[in-house]
């Protein structure tokens, strides 16, 4: 045994949970169609999603196109899919959780919409952050 500690000491990770609460906004073109991403901010940070509304504005009075929204994770591919809503004029989702590991994007695809109405995200859960 020496006097001297040479073994190199293990680094402590610390864990932070804060509020996750993120929007996002999205002008539809001239299909009715756009698409609209929030991702996990860095390589140490991961989100559990356990809410998401969505609505519509600027839309046409008396319209027949009611916009819907389908959820993907990472990418709008069809294996991707996590949820999503026939009547994105106003809806929301408390029931499912989805848990978004590090820089994996959630993404939000709107179709059948009035052209040039925004499309609303807003999400909530927990974010976890290491250092």
């Amino acid at each position: 045994m020496s006097l001297w500690n040479t073994q190199p000491k293990a680094q402590k990770v610390h864990q932070y949970q804060w509020k996750l609460e993120e929007t996002a906004v999205v002008t539809l073109g001239a299909t009715g169609a756009g698409q609209v991403q929030l991702a996990p901010g860095g390589a140490r940070e991961k989100w559990t999603i356990n809410y998401v509304s969505v609505s519509m504005t600027n839309t046409i009075p008396n319209s027949v196109n009611v916009a819907q929204m389908v959820l993907y994770r990472s990418s709008a591919q069809p294996g991707n899919q996590l949820s999503g809503t026939s009547f994105a004029n106003m809806d929301a989702d408390s029931q499912s959780v989805y848990v978004l590991n590090m820089g994996e994007p959630v993404v939000f695809v709107f179709t059948g919409g009035d052209p040039a109405s925004i499309g609303h995200v807003h999400i909530e859960g927990i974010r976890y952050v290491w250092e």
